[in-house]
């Protein structure tokens, strides 16, 4: 689904009726949405509620911000590799242990 091209009124702003700032935030929120992303957001929030660790807990085992793990969690954001490193790290698994399982390979 491609987002409508739409006129946002920026007038508040001191600006004219135009296709701009406010609609390419718009626009970015959609993208953003449907970026596919490397990691399982379910196994990560699995592994967090096992290990009995809150979001913000998690966050500063990995130094990252509470609302970075929310959005990687939900699949709305990505892990970076590093992040990805430090979140296996706080969960005591393997980065691979991170990621969506494999699908069994179909017999040819």
């Amino acid at each position: 689904m491609t987002p409508a091209l739409l006129a946002v009124d920026n007038s508040c702003l001191g600006q004219p009726k135009s296709h701009s700032f406010l609609y390419l935030l718009e626009l970015m929120a959609t993208v953003s949405a449907m970026k596919a992303h490397y990691q399982d957001p379910a196994q990560i929030r699995r592994r967090r509620i096992e290990a009995g660790l809150t979001q913000e807990a998690l966050a500063k085992r990995a130094r990252a911000s509470k609302a970075h793990i929310s959005m990687v969690e939900r699949g709305v954001a990505g892990a970076s590799a590093p992040l990805l490193s430090r979140l296996a790290e706080a969960f005591g698994c393997e980065v691979a242990d991170l990621m969506p399982p494999v699908p069994a390979s179909v017999p040819a």
